[in-house]
């Protein structure tokens, strides 16, 4: 049975100190929408003991009822304990395309503590006695029921709407890189992928610094891998015309869905499979090309989702 829908007033609700920031653009259009359509979907709260609601969920919202003038907002009112309404923040936030890397991964490890802390027969290497609760609990779970009790990346997987790796991915960054290194880099030029792995590998007590100097040094290029394939003399362009022709056929024949259609055909590949048709003495270039892809696609990953 879902929570009933309350009017309460807007200076009754404050923010949460470890809310994310407001984005000013976003909040100006979401005020111009609620003007125009209302309030579609109400924002989560909880009640503090003598200090009126505190937001779980729709600070945004909040601000944008807030910045239009209206005196009250419809909520939805939770119990949820301190642990149990951190998480639900997070998972919200997480849910959320804007999050950049830095910010994804510093979520996620603290969504992997509080979740582990709530659900403890999840962590890796539960003891015999907390094993043997989570068999009692799958037999006495109604059909229906919410498995609560999932181990913490097919969770996450299920709530986000993202793989289990992506997810393993993003978490090992949250826990290996200190938070306060996290927020140095969130929103700078390295906040990527490939920089977040980099800083992984450095002791934790020199990340800060590392990540400041980093974050302060030029933007750096990215070079491109030599090619694995030889010239062919049937296709060099012979002047300016004629590589303008050249790129225009090489385009057209190698489009956007020959890539999907390469890289489905390759992904139809094992290890063993692939180096079965590789040289041994060419090995070590095709890892050098795949490293490369990897780093590409990743980017690629980390400014869409």
């Amino acid at each position: 049975m879902s929570n009933p829908v309350h009017a309460l007033p807007v200076a009754e609700i404050r923010r949460r100190e470890d809310a994310r920031p407001l984005n000013d653009d976003a909040l100006a259009e979401l005020a111009d929408s609620i003007r125009d359509l209302g309030l579609i979907n109400p924002i989560t709260v909880r009640q503090i003991a003598g200090e009126g609601y505190e937001v779980i969920a729709g600070n945004h919202r909040l601000a944008a009822v807030d910045l239009n003038g209206e005196p009250e907002i419809l909520c939805v009112i939770v119990d949820d304990d301190d642990l149990t309404a951190e998480l639900r923040m997070i998972d919200e936030n997480l849910m959320r395309a804007e999050l950049s890397t830095a910010e994804r991964a510093k979520a996620l490890g603290r969504r992997k503590a509080i979740y582990e802390a709530l659900h403890p027969q999840t962590r890796h290497g539960a003891n015999a006695s907390d094993a043997a609760a989570v068999r009692w609990q799958d037999a006495s779970r109604q059909v229906g029921d919410t498995h609560k009790d999932d181990r913490f990346t097919a969770n996450t997987a299920s709530v986000t709407g993202r793989s289990e790796r992506t997810v393993q991915r993003d978490v090992e960054r949250g826990e290996r890189i200190a938070p306060e290194a996290l927020d140095v880099v969130a929103g700078t030029h390295r906040d990527t992928g490939r920089y977040l792995d980099e800083l992984k590998t450095v002791p934790r007590e020199e990340q800060v610094e590392k990540a400041k100097r980093d974050v302060s040094a030029p933007r750096p290029t990215r070079t491109s891998p030599p090619s694995m394939r030889a010239p062919n003399p049937l296709y060099a362009p012979t002047g300016p015309a004629e590589a303008s022709s050249l790129k225009m056929r090489t385009e057209q024949r190698f489009g956007f869905l020959d890539y999907v259609g390469a890289l489905e055909e390759l992904g139809k590949y094992e290890a063993k499979d692939v180096l079965a048709m590789c040289p041994r003495d060419r090995r070590a270039e095709l890892s050098t090309h795949v490293s490369h892809l990897i780093d590409v696609f990743g980017d690629i990953m980390d400014s869409t989702t």
